[in-house]
């Protein structure tokens, strides 16, 4: 039985319906469409959600939710469960702690970005999220990293990341991270320095640690498909995500204020 059935027996109980015939009247539809809705094989229109929820005193959201889940394939499913829980929240926030309007905005926009399986942070935010996605990583993580100097010893990645990355590893997480660089920092000593430290850490947790450079890349037409790929969701001009378990993350510089 698909979840809209249960609000149709519902409405049969509350008003006492006896019927589908009964059920199709009160919902001004034909019988027959009544039928086949009360037995999962027809999803409602919008407006009949409407009426529906109004009919047993519910926020027309939620059936326009359900009626969204009912019709999504199963493996879309669980993001509309996670929508309909999103929404009940957010019809409940309370005023205080004063943090937590802001952490349901920030499960809304999450949610939005579930449909495309890429999450963006930006900032600190970037760096906590990304912690937790290494925690919670089983099979693998496959990473891009163009701003590579932000795992540098007092950067904003270390240690924590670092040592999440690591906790990752001694489980049989397979690590695998590209490091990108330019001719020109090849010519900057301070730099390369910089890049052989990152790299050594990244061995040394256990993390399988390539590099390459931008020109190169470049030249590559599935890195420029990838590259523009990435942009579309949202993501900054250098790229700096990566997929935990077939899920993406990208993360943006902080924007400062002009």
């Amino acid at each position: 039985m698909s979840d809209i059935a249960t609000y149709l027996e519902a409405i049969k109980e509350r008003f006492e319906l006896s019927s589908d015939y009964a059920l199709a009247k009160k919902l001004g539809i034909a019988q027959p469409e009544a039928n086949l809705m009360r037995r999962g094989l027809k999803i409602p229109k919008p407006e009949l959600c409407i009426k529906i929820a109004k009919l047993l005193d519910k926020n027309p959201v939620e059936l326009l939710l359900i009626a969204q889940k009912d019709k999504a394939p199963s493996s879309a499913k669980e993001y509309w469960t996670l929508a309909l829980t999103a929404v009940d929240v957010m019809l409940h926030v309370p005023k205080s702690p004063k943090y937590i309007p802001r952490k349901v905005e920030a499960i809304g926009r999450e949610l939005r970005q579930l449909e495309t399986q890429t999450l963006t942070y930006e900032g600190a935010e970037a760096n906590a999220e990304a912690v937790r996605l290494v925690q919670t990583a089983e099979h693998s993580i496959d990473a891009i990293m163009e701003r590579w100097n932000i795992w540098k010893k007092g950067e904003a990645l270390y240690p924590n990341y670092l040592l999440a990355n690591q906790e990752a590893a001694k489980r049989g997480v397979i690590i695998r991270r590209l490091l990108v660089l330019t001719r020109e920092q090849l010519q900057q000593e301070s730099v390369v320095a910089d890049a052989t430290q990152v790299m050594d850490d990244q061995h040394r947790a256990g993390i399988k640690v390539f590099y390459a450079f931008r020109e190169e890349l470049e030249r590559s037409p599935a890195f420029r498909r990838f590259e523009e790929d990435y942009k579309k969701q949202g993501a900054a001009p250098d790229i700096n995500a990566a997929m935990f378990d077939g899920e993406i993350a990208c993360s943006e510089p902080r924007r400062r204020s002009p």
